[in-house]
């Protein structure tokens, strides 16, 4: 009883004042409602974690809105979660227990303030050693039970502790915590009399509760040094990824200046060389900066798990009652061990230094004032005026040499750059195109002067290669795996992917990273059959002999259906619809009345037209145009909407054109091989439009995809030596290349 006694009153003389943030829920900011702590020891309200959890609930796991750490939801609610007894102890502690100083009662009322020296439980009333005499020695006072303050404050506690229920399981009622005999079971984890000792516990490991507490407390001071210790690194990491922050943004900002230095010098003629570096400084220092805001993520995250079991640790051992500490031992010391063998993502992240080179000013190589954008990779040991020595290099750029370019004249840079004007002069036409093969950026190159184009050079000039994409992007590893049924873009710039693993079906959501945003399954029974561009996803159902039940799904992820109904249609090469629902399908036969008036079916590509009820409104054939020769549908395979001006156009690889009608079924116009052109398509096999009305077609087999107007006239043709799976238009005007590869490259194509 002497120890526990010394022990308590340890605990007791080190804080009297409890920091409010400990009594706090992080979340509402208030003082304690129900505190409930998860895995990290970081503790809220219920009322406010189960919201939290609601929320943020993913696949049965959260995570703690401080740290990070997961959190396992095996019940509704937060039913799995513990009570925070330390904690709700603490908020509202009696006065009593808080009075370090106890004034003798019967001395008090008479006037004078004499230190308590014991307790009387019968008269509830505290006595100095003279009223403890009188008390005893006085008959109608004799038989009452006196105990000293130390026993006094033990059993107070334990009445408190009572309140929010028992801290540790007890082994039955009889249970005393002041019985000398009274112990704990560590190996059943429950707190056992002196009976219950005897009779079920004797082989067990026994030991006085403080003991076990102090043992707790004693252990756990070394790994908590460590995870000091490691915070410690984490906090010098996190001022290191301040300054790597800071040397990025500074040389990016310097970089900028020097390329706004140099552009001033070049003509109205090359000034749009500046947005193209600027714009790849952006790309290249981007990149860093997110790894190091990645990075900084992760040390806050590990830095608030450390804080999070070393506050809740410290205020355990500040605070809390032997019963709480044996609780408590084997979930800290199991958190802390977990912190303790996690990684520290301490190593050093040194930006790579990306320098402007000097450049070889001369008259035929006016672009190269501004340089090249260098990669160096830094050794942290070497010293600086080396690196200064890589950063400063000419560009190394050699211009083409012209029958009639003038190569004696050539210009110094100042250290100011400064250039006299007779020096540049006027612009000939061979430096004109000195500037268009000077720079080593190929987008550069591509830079064509009109005065400079003759009429034999119209169709070169319409004639592209896709090389150097503006972006690119992996499609997730999972949707790799499945087999893709079509990719669309709608007008928010979201991907619009339909896959099929075996009979399970799903649309997947992807935004234009290639995160996964969301998925909706695809109903048991239906088939995803057809992803036109814009992202619209046509299901469909066979239900006998030429009839199908077709959904079409709206582009905006949610699932919500656009088109529903049951038609009649000998095939279906491809489905989609327009805005208001109205269905469009393409097959290779079609219904036909003999001349005896038999139904039956006919060869022939065709496209059927349906209103939102499922009515169909046209069926357009080559009867159609038989009387004007023409013979414009045999394998129609796809078909793109344009949103705006409500044409629609097919792509047939059948008869290698693309057609394009309007709204109500009229040809618009028909572009493809023909007898004195047979060799523009091998297919088509791919159509799109985009916002400003152009048609974009794809033929795989030639990797070549042309761009017409709505009137289908030639505008460009783009090659590319990706094997084309599908094509389709982002709303800031990028072509969307799907490769075989499982890539996904974004290309200007309009300039």
């Amino acid at each position: 009883m002497k120890e526990i006694s010394e022990a308590m009153m340890d605990v007791q003389s080190e804080c009297e004042v409890i920091p409010r943030d400990f009594l706090c829920c992080k979340l509402c900011e208030e003082e304690f409602k129900q505190p409930k702590y998860l895995v990290c020891f970081h503790s809220f309200c219920q009322q406010c974690i189960d919201k939290y959890m609601l929320e943020h609930n993913h696949n049965g796991s959260y995570w703690c809105p401080i740290c990070g750490t997961e959190t396992i939801n095996q019940e509704k609610g937060t039913n799995n979660l513990s009570d925070n007894l330390l904690a709700q102890r603490l908020v509202s502690p009696s006065t009593n227990s808080q009075q370090k100083d106890k004034i003798c009662t019967i001395c008090k009322n008479g006037g004078n303030f004499i230190d308590a020296k014991g307790f009387c439980i019968n008269c509830g009333d505290f006595l100095c050693r003279e009223c403890t005499d009188l008390h005893m020695e006085q008959a109608d006072t004799s038989d009452h039970q006196l105990e000293t303050m130390e026993e006094h404050a033990i059993r107070t506690e334990y009445e408190e502790s009572a309140k929010v229920g028992h801290v540790v399981p007890r082994c039955c009622s009889y249970y005393d915590p002041l019985d000398i005999s009274a112990l704990f079971c560590v190996d059943c984890d429950t707190a056992v009399c002196g009976d219950c000792h005897l009779s079920y516990h004797e082989e067990h490991r026994c030991a006085e509760m403080v003991a076990v507490a102090e043992n707790f407390q004693n252990k756990i001071k070394q790994p908590l040094e460590e995870l000091q210790n490691d915070a410690t690194q984490l906090q010098e990491a996190m001022i290191s990824l301040q300054k790597a922050e800071q040397n990025t943004i500074e040389q990016q900002k310097e970089l900028h200046q020097i390329v706004k230095k140099r552009t001033k010098y070049l003509s109205e003629l090359i000034a749009q060389y500046e947005n193209v570096l600027l714009e790849e400084i952006d790309r290249r220092h981007a990149q860093h900066l997110d790894d190091i805001h990645e990075r900084r993520k992760d040390l806050q995250m590990h830095l608030a798990a450390i804080d999070g079991v070393s506050d809740f640790t410290e205020k355990l051992l500040s605070y809390g009652s032997f019963e709480e500490k044996v609780l408590m031992r084997k979930k800290v010391g199991k958190r802390v061990r977990e912190l303790c063998e996690e990684p520290l993502l301490t190593d050093s992240m040194t930006p790579q230094r990306v320098k402007l080179t000097e450049p070889n000013v001369a008259i035929e190589t006016v672009c190269n004032m501004f340089g090249e954008l260098k990669t160096i990779e830094e050794n942290p040991e070497s010293d600086s005026s080396k690196v200064a020595e890589q950063v400063y290099v000419d560009s190394g750029h050699e211009s083409e040499v012209l029958d009639n370019a003038e190569t004696d004249e050539t210009l110094q840079p100042t250290d100011d750059y400064e250039v006299e004007s007779e020096q540049l002069g006027s612009t000939t036409g061979s430096d004109v195109k000195m500037l268009t093969l000077s720079n080593n950026s190929d987008s550069l190159r591509n830079v064509k002067f009109r005065e400079e184009v003759e009429e034999a050079e119209y169709e070169a000039e319409n004639t592209f290669t896709l090389e150097n994409p503006k972006r690119e992007i992996t499609l997730p590893h999972t949707i790799q795996q499945e087999c893709l049924k079509g990719i669309g873009i709608n007008k928010y710039g979201d991907m619009i992917v339909g896959a099929s693993s075996g009979n399970y079906q799903i649309v997947y959501l992807l935004e234009k990273r290639g995160i996964i945003r969301g998925q909706v399954p695809v109903p048991a029974g239906w088939t995803i059959h057809s992803v036109a561009s814009d992202g619209k996803v046509a299901l469909t159902v066979a239900r006998g002999d030429n009839r199908y039940k077709v959904r079409v799904m709206k582009n905006d992820g949610s699932g919500k259906i656009l088109a529903n109904m049951q038609i009649e249609n000998y095939g279906l090469n491809f489905v989609t619809s327009d805005q208001l629902g109205n269905l469009i399908v393409a097959s290779n036969r079609y219904s036909h009345v003999t001349n005896f008036g038999k139904m039956t079916s006919k060869a022939g590509g065709n496209i059927s037209l349906y209103d939102h009820q499922g009515f169909l409104k046209r069926r357009i054939t080559n009867e159609d145009y038989q009387d004007l020769g023409m013979y414009i549908l045999e394998k129609p395979h796809c078909i793109a909407v344009d949103n705006n001006l409500g044409n629609f156009y097919v792509a047939d690889p059948g008869n290698h054109n693309v057609t394009g009608f309007d709204n109500t079924g009229e040809l618009l116009f028909e572009y493809g091989n023909s007898d004195e052109e047979a060799e523009i398509y091998d297919g088509p096999d791919l159509v799109c439009t985009d916002s400003q009305g152009n048609v974009l077609v794809a033929d795989k087999r030639m990797g070549k995809i042309d761009v017409l107007t709505n009137k289908g006239e030639l505008k460009k043709s783009l090659f590319t030596e990706d094997i084309i799976k599908y094509i389709s238009v982002t709303p800031d005007k990028l072509l969307m290349v799907a490769t075989a590869e499982g890539t996904i490259k974004f290309h200007e194509y309009l300039n």
